[in-house]
Protein backbone atom coordinates (compact mmCIF):
# COMPACT_ATOMS: atom_id res chain seq x y z
CA UNK A 1 0.00 0.00 0.00
CA UNK A 2 2.69 2.09 0.86
CA UNK A 3 4.11 1.48 -2.54
CA UNK A 4 1.07 2.50 -4.32
CA UNK A 5 0.91 6.03 -2.40
CA UNK A 6 4.68 6.51 -3.15
CA UNK A 7 3.96 6.03 -6.96
CA UNK A 8 0.91 7.90 -7.04
CA UNK A 9 2.37 10.82 -5.93
CA UNK A 10 5.54 10.67 -7.15
CA UNK A 11 3.01 10.45 -10.78
CA UNK A 12 1.44 13.41 -9.80
CA UNK A 13 5.00 15.00 -9.25
CA UNK A 14 6.43 14.49 -12.92
CA UNK A 15 2.44 15.47 -13.98
CA UNK A 16 2.76 18.54 -11.85
CA UNK A 17 6.25 19.02 -13.48
CA UNK A 18 5.13 18.40 -16.98
CA UNK A 19 2.58 20.81 -16.80
CA UNK A 20 4.52 23.29 -15.55
CA UNK A 21 6.83 23.16 -18.05
CA UNK A 22 4.57 22.65 -20.33
CA UNK A 23 2.54 26.32 -19.43
CA UNK A 24 6.47 27.64 -19.76
CA UNK A 25 6.93 26.69 -22.84
CA UNK A 26 3.24 28.01 -24.40
CA UNK A 27 4.17 31.28 -22.76
CA UNK A 28 7.82 31.25 -24.46
CA UNK A 29 6.16 30.43 -27.76
CA UNK A 30 2.95 33.38 -27.76
CA UNK A 31 5.61 35.95 -26.61
CA UNK A 32 8.16 34.82 -29.60
CA UNK A 33 4.96 35.09 -31.69
CA UNK A 34 4.33 38.47 -30.67
CA UNK A 35 7.81 39.43 -31.68
CA UNK A 36 7.00 37.47 -34.90
CA UNK A 37 3.77 39.35 -35.70
CA UNK A 38 5.16 42.87 -34.69
CA UNK A 39 8.35 42.39 -36.80
CA UNK A 40 6.29 41.50 -39.87
CA UNK A 41 4.44 44.35 -39.02
CA UNK A 42 7.45 46.80 -38.88
CA UNK A 43 8.90 45.15 -42.44
CA UNK A 44 5.41 45.66 -44.30
CA UNK A 45 5.76 49.41 -42.20
CA UNK A 46 9.04 49.56 -44.01
CA UNK A 47 8.21 48.34 -46.79
CA UNK A 48 5.26 50.55 -47.77
CA UNK A 49 7.91 53.24 -46.86
CA UNK A 50 10.43 52.38 -49.29
CA UNK A 51 7.71 51.85 -51.69
CA UNK A 52 6.61 55.04 -51.67
CA UNK A 53 10.37 56.79 -51.61
CA UNK A 54 10.50 54.68 -54.92
CA UNK A 55 7.64 56.32 -56.67
CA UNK A 56 9.26 59.77 -55.18
CA UNK A 57 12.18 59.18 -56.50
CA UNK A 58 11.15 57.94 -60.11
CA UNK A 59 8.78 61.09 -60.03
CA UNK A 60 11.66 64.00 -59.18
CA UNK A 61 14.21 62.04 -62.02
CA UNK A 62 11.15 62.23 -64.85
CA UNK A 63 13.37 63.43 -67.69
CA UNK A 64 10.73 66.07 -68.25
CA UNK A 65 10.31 66.97 -65.36
CA UNK A 66 14.59 67.76 -65.16
CA UNK A 67 14.40 69.08 -68.64
CA UNK A 68 11.46 71.33 -67.71
CA UNK A 69 13.49 72.43 -64.21
CA UNK A 70 16.25 72.79 -65.97
CA UNK A 71 15.05 75.13 -68.73
CA UNK A 72 12.90 77.21 -66.24
CA UNK A 73 15.70 77.53 -63.29
CA UNK A 74 19.35 77.22 -65.48
CA UNK A 75 18.31 78.12 -68.84
CA UNK A 76 19.58 75.28 -70.11
CA UNK A 77 17.96 73.96 -73.63
CA UNK A 78 18.22 70.65 -75.16
CA UNK A 79 21.13 70.19 -78.01
CA UNK A 80 20.23 71.45 -81.52
CA UNK A 81 20.80 68.83 -84.04
CA UNK A 82 23.47 71.50 -85.59
CA UNK A 83 25.47 72.00 -82.35
CA UNK A 84 26.21 67.64 -82.64
CA UNK A 85 29.37 66.68 -84.80
CA UNK A 86 29.55 63.92 -86.71
CA UNK A 87 33.04 64.52 -87.74
CA UNK A 88 35.50 62.84 -85.40
CA UNK A 89 38.28 62.90 -87.05
CA UNK A 90 40.47 65.73 -85.75
CA UNK A 91 40.28 63.87 -81.66
CA UNK A 92 43.59 62.01 -81.76
CA UNK A 93 43.35 58.22 -81.36
CA UNK A 94 45.55 58.36 -78.83
CA UNK A 95 47.36 61.42 -76.45
CA UNK A 96 51.15 62.44 -77.20
CA UNK A 97 53.59 61.43 -74.84
CA UNK A 98 55.09 64.09 -72.90
CA UNK A 99 58.62 64.20 -75.47
CA UNK A 100 56.43 64.50 -78.60
CA UNK A 101 54.62 67.28 -77.43
CA UNK A 102 57.53 69.30 -76.20
CA UNK A 103 58.95 68.09 -79.58
CA UNK A 104 56.28 69.78 -81.42
CA UNK A 105 56.29 72.73 -78.86
CA UNK A 106 59.54 73.40 -79.51
CA UNK A 107 59.50 73.28 -83.50
CA UNK A 108 56.64 75.83 -83.40
CA UNK A 109 54.56 72.95 -85.01
CA UNK A 110 52.67 74.04 -81.90
CA UNK A 111 51.91 77.12 -80.49
CA UNK A 112 51.39 76.99 -76.88
CA UNK A 113 50.94 80.41 -74.85
CA UNK A 114 50.41 78.58 -71.76
CA UNK A 115 53.24 78.11 -69.16
CA UNK A 116 55.20 75.62 -68.62
CA UNK A 117 55.01 72.45 -66.57
CA UNK A 118 58.92 73.25 -65.15
CA UNK A 119 57.93 77.17 -64.62
CA UNK A 120 54.96 76.17 -62.41
CA UNK A 121 56.91 73.70 -59.88
CA UNK A 122 58.15 76.22 -58.00
CA UNK A 123 54.31 77.93 -57.50
CA UNK A 124 53.23 74.08 -56.55
CA UNK A 125 55.82 73.43 -54.46
CA UNK A 126 55.11 76.62 -52.39
CA UNK A 127 51.58 76.07 -52.24
CA UNK A 128 51.89 72.13 -50.75
CA UNK A 129 54.68 73.69 -48.43
CA UNK A 130 57.55 71.61 -49.76
CA UNK A 131 60.09 71.99 -52.87
CA UNK A 132 59.55 70.39 -56.19
CA UNK A 133 62.17 69.05 -58.20
CA UNK A 134 63.19 70.96 -60.96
Amino acid sequence: MKLFRLSVISSLLCAACFGGFLFWTSQQVQQIESKVKNERRDIASVSEHIRMLKAEWDYLNAPERLEKLASQYLGMVPSAPKNLSTDFTPIPEELPSMEDASALTASGAIEDDSPQLTDLLPELASMQGGQAKQ
